[in-house]
């Protein structure tokens, strides 16, 4: 069957399972929240389906006119290494830049290849998950910054921040950063002398 790439309201319980299974509960806010986000128009939500089954979703923030973040991202790990990963990410950046033709880049953060004491497993699936959206376009921010743990805010997380253009407009250094600036105190919602964000 041939897959359907839709957005959607979040109501179903396919892609919340993925998303409960794929991410740790450091980097997780609540099923009711991110549903909550897309009634509201902050969020979008994207399902790719087969068969009437969603193998792979996304959700979208929108944290300025200019610039959006990929907040979650996942497919089933029965259709990984598939390509359905690609083909939900190639719909996802043409639907935003017909719905949000304003927008200049998708951010997204990864978990940091860079940290230390990574085991071999860990460095590994760091770095295909960094060539997976790099095969895509993105480009990577040097060095890395800290995000909150969201079971615990006062706790820091290694990321790399990561974009894709969605026009013809090449982000600058300043751009990039202020971008970095929005994530910490509109879609984290951090006070400007949290340390992620005096760090960062």
């Amino acid at each position: 069957m041939s897959p359907t790439f839709q957005h959607t309201k979040g109501r179903g319980k396919h892609w919340a399972r993925i998303y409960e299974s794929s991410f740790p509960e450091s980097e997780r806010i609540s099923v009711s929240e991110i549903r909550a986000d897309v009634s509201s128009g902050y969020s979008l939500l994207h399902e790719t389906r087969v068969g009437g089954k969603t193998v792979c979703f996304s959700v979208v923030e929108l944290v300025s006119p200019s610039n959006l973040l990929l907040s979650y991202f996942a497919a089933d790990p029965q259709q990984r290494s598939r390509g359905i990963g690609t083909w939900h990410m190639q719909q996802l950046i043409a639907d935003l830049k017909e719905r949000l033709p304003q927008a200049t880049a998708l951010f997204l953060e990864i978990e940091s290849r860079k940290q230390a004491g990574l085991t071999a497993e860990q460095q590994e699936e760091r770095r295909r998950r960094a060539a997976f959206y790099e095969r895509l376009g993105a480009k990577t921010r040097p060095g890395f910054h800290f995000s909150p743990d969201l079971t615990n805010k006062t706790e820091l997380l290694e990321f790399e921040l990561m974009w894709l253009e969605l026009g013809e407009v090449r982000l600058s250094k300043n751009k990039v950063d202020k971008a970095l600036h929005e994530i910490h105190t509109i879609s984290y919602g951090l006070g400007a002398e949290h340390p992620a964000v005096k760090l960062s």
